[in-house]
């Protein structure tokens, strides 16, 4: 992959619900600051979270730290998109080219949805497939605590598997496995990042 000089990575992790995209990042995001790198999390689906937020703040009560009424989230996703389907891309690129990120050299994406991964790849985003056994995967999802669970057949999710990504990650249920396959990736994003900080005479 060719960056502009010194152009933050921008990557984005896809996958249904309880693949383990979440639980990549948490994994990824230190492995690349041991590295000297300073990585951003940007959600794509911010405007949602707000939204989600701001209904349950209405009805005098919130969701507990980390938990998602993924019904809900369903159904806002679903109108933003048939009022206006490239906002959420488009509300995601501004946020990533705010100044307050110009120093930031790795931006990374944990919520990418299938109807979304174009949008990304025309913004130089490289796409990472989380998956991980259908069984373990529901297993995952249901014990995650949410308020109520996303429909993994929702419109929102669905699309995802005629993907062709830049790189794969199996989260087949070894802890041990997901990172041993997070250190090798990484690897390439760092030399990627360094590749493109360097003068262009250094270059790879």
């Amino acid at each position: 992959m060719t960056l502009a000089h010194n152009a933050p990575l921008r990557v984005a992790l896809f996958g249904l619900p309880g693949a383990g995209k979440s639980t990549t990042v948490s994994l990824l995001t230190p492995a690349l600051e041991d590295a000297g790198l300073k990585v951003a999390v940007v959600r794509l689906a911010e405007p949602l979270y707000d939204v989600q937020h701001a209904f349950y703040e209405r009805l005098g009560t919130d969701l507990a730290p980390g938990q998602q009424d993924g019904a809900l989230l369903n159904f806002l996703g679903s109108h933003f998109r048939r009022i206006d389907p490239g906002f959420l891309v488009a509300d995601f690129a501004r946020r990533c080219d705010s100044p307050a990120l110009a120093e930031i050299d790795v931006l990374l994406c944990d919520d990418a949805r299938p109807a979304d991964l174009d949008g990304l790849s025309t913004r130089e985003f490289q796409l990472i497939r989380v998956s991980a056994p259908e069984s373990l995967r529901r297993a995952r999802k249901a014990h995650r605590g949410d308020k109520t669970a996303g429909q993994d057949d929702h419109s929102t999710e669905l699309g995802g598997e005629a993907v062709v990504p830049d790189f794969q990650l199996v989260n087949d249920g070894s802890l041990e496995h997901l990172e041993e396959q997070v250190t090798a990736l990484g690897k390439v994003l760092v030399d990627q990042r360094n590749d493109a900080a360097a003068p262009s005479s250094d270059r790879k």
